[in-house]
Formats: C-alpha cells, sequence, structure tokens
C-alpha cells in the first residue's frame, strides 16, 4: 500500500504469510467504537481486523475505507489493464492468469428473448455451494421448482440433510429434486452456484479449483457490512465476482443473482417480479446464465457487460437493503426499456 494512504489512515500492520489483513478507517473519532456484527466470523476465517482512526479527524460523517491484502500491493491506479500474479489466493488478489478485465458497457445487454438460446433444455445437474444459508436455499428451491436436480451443499453433509428435509416438508407435493452434500460434492455438478458468505469464499472454493475447471460457476456472493447503515466493502480487484475469477481461472465465473431478498426469493407460491443482472467475460457465459434466469419464475437476465460491472453490481445491494429497511418493504430492480421474455407482459 503506498505509504501516504497508510499515513492518512493510521498504519497498516504487516501481514503475516496466509493472513488476510482488513483495515477499516473512517473520517470520525466515533468510529473506532463501531464494532461489525460478524467480526468474530470475519476472524474465525483467518481474517484479521483492524480498526484505526486518522490523527486528523474531524465532525465528518463516517467514510469507511476497507483494505484488503496478502502480501502484495494493489494493481497501479494508473494502469487501464493488468495482469495478475500467479502466487497469491486472498481475497481481492489475483491468482493465475485469466482475461484481462474490460471496462463495462452500459450499451451491451441481451434480454432472453434475443439471446438466441433455447431456454427448453434437458435438465442438469447444479451445484450450491454454501447451500444451506438463506441465499443458497432460495436458489436451491427456485433451481430445482423448474426442474433442475440441485446438490444443497454446506461444510457439513448433515446439515445438508437437515436443510433438504425441511426444505421438502416446506413444499411437500412438489417433487423438488433436492440432494444433500456437502461442498465438495456440490462442485461435481455440472453448473456450480456460489452462495456463501463473503468472509469464507475464497478458503471455500480454493480447494475445489480442480472439480470447478471449466464449468459454469455462478457468484451471488456480496460482501457487505453494517457501519451505522449497510454499506459495500471494496476488495482491490473491485469485486468479489473478479476475485473468484482470478482464484478459479480455469473456471467459467460469472455473477448474478446478487439483489434478491432472499427470504422472499426463496417463497415458490410468490414469484418476485425482477431482473437479474449477469456479468462474464465471455458472452457465451453471459447468454446462458441469462436463459437460466429467464426460465425462474418471475425473472428476466439482462446482460450486463463483463466482469469489471461486478462492482456496481455487488455494490448496489447495500442500498437496496437500507431501502427495504426504511420503507418495511422487499424491493427488487426491474429495467424499462428492455425486450420481455417469452411469455411476460409488460410491467
Amino acid at each position: 500500500m503506498p505509504s501516504s494512504t497508510t499515513a492518512n489512515h493510521g498504519a497498516a500492520p504487516a501481514p503475516k504469510p496466509n493472513q488476510v489483513v482488513v483495515l477499516i478507517t473512517t473520517g470520525t473519532p466515533f468510529g473506532a467504537s463501531r464494532a461489525i456484527p460478524r467480526r468474530g466470523s470475519v476472524e474465525g476465517s483467518g481474517v484479521t481486523i483492524t480498526t484505526g482512526v486518522p490523527a486528523s479527524s474531524g465532525l465528518l460523517s463516517p467514510k469507511p475505507f476497507q483494505y484488503i491484502r496478502h502480501g502484495l500491493h494493489p494493481p497501479d491506479r494508473k494502469a487501464t489493464r493488468w495482469r495478475p500474479s500467479a502466487t497469491s489466493t486472498s481475497v481481492g488478489e489475483p491468482s493465475g492468469a485469466v482475461p484481462e478485465m474490460q471496462p463495462a458497457t452500459a450499451a451491451r445487454y441481451r434480454c432472453g428473448a434475443g439471446t438466441g438460446v433455447d431456454a427448453n433444455v434437458s435438465p442438469v445437474r447444479i451445484g450450491v455451494i454454501g447451500g444451506t444459508g438463506p441465499a443458497g436455499q432460495a436458489v436451491a428451491v427456485q433451481l430445482a421448482g423448474i426442474g433442475e436436480e440441485v446438490v444443497v451443499g454446506s461444510r457439513s453433509h448433515e446439515r445438508a440433510e437437515g436443510i433438504v428435509a425441511e426444505l421438502q416438508d416446506r413444499w411437500t407435493g412438489r417433487g423438488l429434486p433436492l440432494l444433500p452434500g456437502d461442498n465438495a460434492a456440490a462442485a461435481e455438478a455440472d453448473v456450480v452456484v456460489v452462495a456463501t458468505p463473503w468472509e469464507g469464499v475464497l478458503s471455500t472454493v480454493g480447494p475445489l479449483k480442480e472439480a470447478l475447471a471449466g464449468k459454469l460457476v455462478i457468484s451471488m456472493v456480496n460482501a457487505l457490512t453494517r457501519w451505522g447503515q449497510m454499506i459495500p466493502l471494496t476488495v482491490p480487484t473491485g469485486s468479489v465476482t473478479a476475485a473468484l475469477a482470478l482464484a478459479l481461472p480455469a473456471a467459467r465465473v460469472t455473477g448474478a443473482f446478487h439483489h434478491l431478498p432472499a427470504e422472499q426469493w426463496a417463497d415458490l407460491d410468490h414469484p418476485i417480479d425482477a431482473d437479474v443482472l449477469v456479468c462474464a467475460e465471455r458472452r457465451a457465459d453471459a447468454r446462458e446464465v441469462v436463459a437460466l434466469c429467464d426460465r425462474l419464475p418471475g425473472l428476466r437476465g439482462v446482460d450486463a457487460g463483463g466482469l469489471g460491472s461486478a462492482l456496481a453490481i455487488e455494490a448496489l445491494t447495500p442500498l437496496l437493503i437500507g431501502v427495504n429497511i426504511r420503507y418495511k418493504a422487499h424491493t427488487a430492480i426491474r429495467l424499462s426499456g428492455l425486450p420481455e421474455k417469452e411469455g411476460q407482459g409488460g410491467h
């Protein structure tokens, strides 16, 4: 990290081998006492949290600064493109050779009706890594509801069995093709969705790198925390999706499903009317995920560009959470002016 930045925000502790350091500073003297609710779980995953306050603090609104590093400096901010090192494996730092990040292009989109992808495809087995959490359960039941065989993955096979039993009991009579398994079993599926908490995402998928090679991997992970209100956490790659792409260079990493409220999306009787913003470096991968989204009740997939778009997509999630809290609502994103998917009317 440049010395000027360190001087302005307090000294960052030198990272130990295989240790990720998160430095959170704020422009208010009251910031140091504002604890992160998930501190225990973050530190439990091998991440060290340090909270500091600049010496020249004024009566300013909190402006958190998140910095996650692993032995290497972030890429030169003046460079428009950069290539990763082949050694680092932490969140936000590169690992292996992957396509260069491309700037997002607002005009580059495709919706279900215009992709040319046949939505009437044969069922495939889809694995959900972290499938026992709220988001994982929601995506699992939705995919099973359209006939896909879904492996609900977890660190504990026993927990996965319990969650699958609960979901089957809740939706008795639907015959949902849900299978319990650990995360390794989920990674053996044809398509894999990553739904783990952000703190442990790389330590979870790292050992599964070989199993995920060549497969379509869909990240729905958001890095966020509460700092007076819900805020996004930033990493040098810009997003968790980009970090996953760097950690899994042989996988076809995409991003989707970031903005869907888990509790409401898990209700098969009341589909959410929403657009799903999909980002991917390869347009063929984006079209495949868009087609999958179009098959889910109430949803429409929208090609939002390359993985550079994931920064804005993921950062929007805490904003939507804040709106839901203030209005006691369950909001979803719907873009106007785009063609509707087949069988879907106007809104």
